[in-house]
């Protein structure tokens, strides 16, 4: 895992490009399992991103 914040930028763009498209009001529970999975996946980038910055 890289610190480079335009390399962690782009790993995060490209876990949040994979959500679903949903309407504004019928999002299925399905489309919300999956949007919670990945802004976990995020979530979890962001995480290790800043343990090996302070680990430098």
């Amino acid at each position: 895992m890289t610190i480079d914040p335009e390399h962690i930028r782009a790993h995060i763009e490209a876990v949040l490009a994979e959500l679903p498209e949903i309407s504004d009001t019928k999002a299925e529970l399905n489309d919300l399992d999956e949007i919670a999975s990945r802004l976990s996946a995020a979530h979890d980038v962001l995480v290790q991103a800043l343990e090996k910055a302070e680990k430098g």
